[in-house]
């Protein structure tokens, strides 16, 4: 396992990456510092079930979700090299400069991550060039490189999808499950089990770690929207991640990154790209 700390890892990319970029990304970690300093404490700081509000998606806020966006919220905003924001907490993106324009292809990215708490915390980061993974350390509050260059495998017994929206798949998609639950039985000649956490990220993270497909697939619940994940700070930024560890990410129909979609999409993650191409 290596020592490097995240901010020996950023000095090291410095050639790959601009420094105002670097400050950002460290300027969203010590938020999450923050973050999961206040998870560690829970229903001692009330902070615990809902916050008795809905977003703008008509969800319900959860007290922790509330609290997480303030505190990225005044870090970036107060951040000379960010121009805007987006949020599932926030009505609407947030300009922080005149310049500010979200309404870019995934392919424009240049670097995406995820941190998921829990009893590790753990920091998934790409900037084009391969998913590395950190994990914090609670001594010396900094996250260390603990992974490198993680790679999804081409081949998987394990798949993910709301399976409650069944009756509103489109046929493609409901034959495509029902092979697979079907098993050795199948076309598929082996049997699949099923997960389905209902968080996009802890469901992603279970991927790069065992491999996998994750779905979100388009339904005919509202013909009117094209999926439920959110384009801009959702699918393509875990697109980017799990192409840059070797998966494949598209909404059944085109390459998500590459999708004219302005808000809401739907979603298959992972595997190699021609074993996507086969199950569409």
């Amino acid at each position: 396992m290596s020592n490097l700390t995240l901010a020996q890892y950023l000095q090291q990319k410095n050639g790959n990456l601009t420094p105002e970029l670097a400050q950002v990304i460290e300027t969203i970690t010590n938020a999450c510092k923050e973050i999961d300093q206040a998870i560690q404490k829970g229903a001692l700081a009330d902070l615990l079930g809902s916050a008795g509000n809905e977003n703008v998606q008509g969800e319900t806020q959860k007290k922790l979700d509330v609290l997480s966006n303030d505190l990225l919220l005044d870090a970036l905003q107060a951040h000379p090299q960010v121009g805007g924001l987006a949020s599932e907490e926030l009505d609407d993106f947030t300009p922080v400069t005149q310049a500010a324009d979200f309404m870019q292809p995934g392919t424009a990215q240049v670097a995406a991550g995820y941190v998921m708490y829990g009893p590790s915390t753990m920091m998934a980061l790409t900037f084009g060039a391969g998913v590395d993974f950190f994990t914090f350390d609670i001594e010396s509050r900094e996250f260390i490189l603990t992974t490198a260059s993680v790679k999804v495998n081409a081949d998987t017994q394990e798949f993910a999808i709301n399976a409650s929206n069944q009756r509103h798949w489109e046929a493609p998609v409901k034959r495509y499950i029902d092979e697979l639950l079907a098993g050795k039985t199948s076309v598929r000649g082996k049997d699949f089990n099923m997960r389905w956490i209902a968080c996009m990220v802890a469901d992603v993270h279970r991927i790069l770690c065992r491999t996998g497909i994750f779905m979100y697939p388009y339904d005919l619940k509202d013909p009117s929207s094209a999926g439920r994940l959110r384009l801009m700070y959702e699918a393509n930024p875990m697109s980017f991640i799990i192409e840059q560890a070797g998966g494949a990410a598209t909404t059944g129909r085109v390459r998500i990154m590459e999708s004219s979609q302005t808000i809401f999409i739907s979603a298959f993650l992972s595997l190699s790209a021609q074993k996507m191409k086969s199950i569409l």
